[in-house]
């Protein structure tokens, strides 16, 4: 296709064209474009039927795409000319709306709730005879408290048993008071400062967090073109803009905007959240991680290129199970689809939509293009293994950076990412991040190994 191309005439003059189409060498279709505020009539048509048949070489198809339509002048001439006439095309070419299209151009706002636990009191019960308890802040610092035994040697380690108490309230959704009971002799150490105690206490509360994912595909499809003829008419996609997305809060919107809007950032340019005081940068990061990944698989319908069998299988037991009341199942089936990879489909189990635009044009078989789909978690981290292979950890580090937006979650990322610490020679931040894997799943062989040897480190 070439613009503003200037042909040879049968008389010698060169004739320019808006549009021209070529396949194998030959010419197959010419396009006059004409933007005006006023309807094509008949002398504008016949102009351009006389231009075109006036050519050397002659196109297959020919034609008028207006932005304002046409009188009813032009629509006659071709209808009693029929196929005889090279000019026998025209189109409108306007502005979408929603009203012709319905869901094709729809904005889906999905509203979401994030439940979870957390630590509000840990008190130390002193021994028998001893009264009050104390009431201790429970530091995210691992090296602050340290259980010793009567011989004064580290025995464990306060932030251990809180997050242990803490998944074990996650996993049953029970925020009952726990109370642990500890053997005479050992205390605990909090900076130097030796605390004696017979039993912890430890107060959860559950905290619900409201969400809402936007996507807009209004954008995405900026022009209709309408056959005056015949009267069907076809979305047509402006392939140049990409998903973009923009966070206020916990409220992400995804749209396909034009790409000078500063508002909104590729998929791989939008920063992770802060930490929260409130409920601090774990559940925050999880949240928006998982509302960029619903937001993608919305956008693209859930693609195949972005899931594997294995996942849906998973998605599809996990729903099965929780439709039949199995809760325990379900839970289990959906934590071992979000290790897996946390794929982009993981978290929209909505059917392609029949007569989407966003599969196919309608009233037509040709395929509009797929948007932009990044990397899942499994084929982002390949691409960091392979450049640590090449013995490029810069680009590797790179390839991490660039994802973490959207895979942050992923206990493959994660693991992947700790792996990077320890090839870099950041021990304390590899072994740190293997510990917190650790936590989250305990059965995992791969990371207790790579842990056991971060920590001899």
């Amino acid at each position: 296709m070439t613009h503003n191309e200037r042909l040879q005439s049968e008389y010698g003059v060169l004739r320019q064209f808006d549009v021209v189409g070529r396949e194998g060498g030959a010419i197959r279709a010419i396009y006059e474009a004409r933007e005006h505020g006023r309807k094509v009539d008949i002398d504008q048509q016949d102009g351009f039927s006389r231009k075109v048949e006036d050519l050397v070489e002659k196109p297959q198809r020919a034609g008028i795409i207006s932005s304002s339509g046409f009188t009813s002048s032009p629509i006659k001439s071709v209808q009693h000319y029929g196929g005889t006439r090279l000019a026998s095309e025209l189109y409108t070419l306007t502005p979408s709306r929603a009203e012709d299209w319905g869901d094709d151009l729809r904005e889906i706002v999905v509203h979401a709730e994030f439940q979870t636990m957390r630590v509000t009191v840990v008190r130390l019960i002193p021994p028998a005879g001893l009264t009050g308890g104390e009431v201790i802040t429970a530091s995210a610092d691992r090296g602050r408290s340290f259980f010793r035994d009567a011989a004064g040697r580290i025995a464990g380690n306060l932030i251990d048993v809180v997050n242990q108490v803490l998944r074990e309230a996650q996993r049953t959704n029970d925020s009952a008071l726990r109370r642990l009971a500890f053997p005479d002799g050992p205390y605990l150490e909090i900076d130097g400062r030796r605390c004696r105690f017979e039993a912890i206490e430890i107060e959860l509360e559950q905290v619900t967090l409201p969400a809402q994912t936007n996507v807009d595909f209004a954008q995405r499809f900026p022009d209709t073109l309408r056959d005056a003829l015949t009267g069907k008419h076809w979305l047509i996609e402006d392939a140049e803009r990409l998903p973009r997305v923009a966070r206020a809060n916990r409220e992400l919107s995804l749209a396909f905007p034009d790409p000078e809007d500063s508002s909104y950032v590729g998929l791989d340019g939008l920063p992770m959240p802060e930490r929260d005081p409130e409920t601090g940068a774990p559940i925050e990061r999880t949240i928006a991680t998982l509302q960029l990944q619903l937001a993608v698989a919305l956008a693209t319908g859930g693609n195949d290129d972005v899931a594997s069998p294995q996942l849906a299988d998973l998605l599809t037991r996990a729903n099965e199970a929780f439709a039949a009341g199995d809760f325990g199942t379900a839970e289990a089936l959906y934590l071992e689809s979000l290790n897996s990879g946390t794929a982009l489909v993981a978290l929209c189990n909505r059917p392609t939509s029949p007569n989407s635009a966003a599969t196919t044009t309608r009233h037509s078989s040709t395929r509009c293009s797929r948007p932009h789909v990044p990397d899942t978690a499994v084929r982002l981290c390949q691409r960091s293994r392979r450049a640590v292979g090449c013995r490029r950890t810069a680009d590797a580090r790179q390839i991490l950076d660039a994802g973490r937006p959207l895979h942050g979650a992923s206990a493959v990322f994660r693991r992947q990412e700790a792996d990077l610490f320890a090839r870099e020679g950041h021990l304390a931040d590899a072994a740190r991040a293997y510990y917190e894997l650790v936590l989250d799943d305990p059965t995992d062989g791969r990371i207790r190994a790579c842990s056991h040897s971060a920590k001899r480190a």
